[in-house]
């Protein structure tokens, strides 16, 4: 069977993404360290299967606490819809000085477009993880254009990468993959940052080995009204 083409195809990806965006992913850790030794925290948000990617660098063993997962309700069933980010973040807990990851393969609908532009009103830093290729097709305000920093995915147009004879369409897309493998990147070196600048990352410990949970609990209770605060209205 062929799935090691695919295999092959990953590979080949991330090592082009980890030749070409190495001052991208300096940067973006570098916004990441500052961000939270200077007290603020991290807010990620991604719509349809982008949202995975957010969930990959909030809550999760080995990552850094004070990375929020921002949920917007319908999940992204409307993302193309203009001002559903608008009024999403009128409820968003978004303050000066917080670092907004907002992931969009295709960088052009409303939703994550409309959520970063209200963040840098509001005077947070925004990082795009995107695919330029893609956004650059059409003629209108992209994600990329909104961004501090911009971590390119190197997707082809319509994700999908595999070409399978009696298909009609390629199959098997390659952003969740590569905007898994990218995030980490920037969490570790700007974990590495903040130790070389004697700060002591706040990284949370698997809930599944001894010393876990507690471990845990101290560390997002440091975090509490930031985490948890989902909504402006909460105050």
């Amino acid at each position: 069977m062929g799935y090691g083409r695919y295999f092959d195809h990953i590979m080949n990806l991330l090592n082009e993404i980890k030749e070409q965006e190495e001052s991208a992913i300096h940067e973006a850790a570098k916004l990441v360290a500052d961000t939270i030794m200077k007290g603020s925290i991290v807010q990620a948000f991604g719509s349809g299967h982008s949202r995975a990617a957010a969930m990959e660098i909030s809550q999760r063993a080995g990552g850094l606490v004070p990375v929020k997962l921002l949920d917007e309700p319908s999940q992204g069933r409307y993302e193309k819809v203009k001002g559903i980010g608008i009024t999403f973040m009128q409820e968003v807990d978004a303050r000066p000085g917080d670092c907004f990851i907002i992931i969009s393969n295709s960088g052009n609908n409303a939703l994550p477009i409309e959520i970063a532009t209200c963040a840098k009103k509001v005077g947070c830093k925004v990082i795009a993880v995107t695919s330029k290729e893609i956004a650059n097709q059409k003629d209108c305000m992209h994600l990329h254009d909104l961004a501090d920093v911009v971590l390119d995915l190197h997707s082809c147009p319509g994700d999908a990468a595999m070409e399978v004879e009696g298909v009609p369409t390629k199959v098997c897309g390659t952003s969740s993959v590569c905007a898994d493998v990218i995030l980490n990147s920037v969490m570790l070196e700007a974990i590495e940052i903040m130790v070389e600048q004697g700060y002591e990352p706040p990284v949370l410990l698997s809930g599944n080995v001894e010393g876990g949970m507690e471990y845990g609990r101290k560390l997002v209770m440091r975090y509490m009204d930031r985490l948890l605060r989902n909504h402006t209205y909460y105050y």
